[in-house]
C-alpha cells in the first residue's frame, strides 16, 4: 500500500510500471524499492518522494559491503575520486556499515514529476553504480597489505573492468 500522505509517490509508480519496472512500497513511507539486474549484478535501489518540496531522491545500492577499516578507507578515496569526474550525483559511503551507494536527485516544480527525467535518474543511478561495482569487488576482496599498494585512480581508469559497448542490452 502507498503511502496516502503522499502525491509525488503514486506518479513515480506510475513511472516505473511505465517502463515495466517492478517496485515495491516501503510500508509507511514516501519510498519505494526497487531490484534491476545490472552488468556486474544485482542493484538494489530507493526511490524516495520528498513532497514538501517537489523532490525525488533515487539511491542505488552496493551489493558488496566493505568489511574491514582498510577496505573503507580505500574505498573512501576511490568514492572522492569518482565523485571529482561527476556532474550529477555522488557516491557515498555510510561507515559503519560499508555500504556504498550512489545518489542523484532533482526538484520538479509545483511537484510537476517528469517521466523522462525521473527515468533518467534511475537509469544515471544503475549505470554509475554497475560502473563502479568491479573496483567495489576488487578492494573487497583484497587484504589490508595489498590495499596499500591499490592505486585508486588507476583502478578507476581501467577500461578492461567496463563491459564491451556491444554487450549491452538494446533499448
Amino acid at each position: 500500500m502507498l503511502n496516502p500522505d503522499s502525491k509525488l509517490l503514486p506518479k513515480i509508480v506510475e513511472v516505473f510500471e511505465g517502463n515495466g519496472w517492478e517496485c515495491e512500497p516501503v510500508p509507511g513511507a514516501p519510498v519505494i524499492e526497487a531490484g534491476f539486474e545490472a552488468h556486474h549484478g544485482r542493484l538494489i535501489m530507493h526511490v524516495q518522494a520528498y513532497d514538501a518540496i517537489g523532490a525525488v531522491s533515487v539511491v542505488a545500492l552496493s551489493p558488496t559491503l566493505m568489511s574491514t577499516a582498510a577496505a573503507r578507507s580505500k574505498t573512501s578515496e576511490l568514492l572522492m575520486r569518482a565523485n571529482e569526474r561527476m556532474n550529477l550525483g555522488g557516491f557515498e559511503m555510510r561507515w559503519d556499515e560499508g555500504e556504498v551507494l550512489f545518489r542523484i536527485g532533482n526538484v520538479f516544480p509545483n511537484g510537476t514529476l517528469d517521466p523522462e527525467v525521473l527515468s533518467l535518474l534511475v537509469e544515471i543511478a544503475i549505470v554509475e553504480m554497475d560502473r563502479l561495482a568491479p573496483c567495489l569487488a576488487i578492494i573487497a576482496k583484497s587484504r589490508s597489505a595489498e590495499l596499500l599498494l591499490l592505486d585508486a585512480a588507476e583502478l578507476l581508469s581501467r577500461d578492461d573492468l567496463l563491459p564491451e559497448v556491444g554487450s549491452l542490452p538494446a533499448e
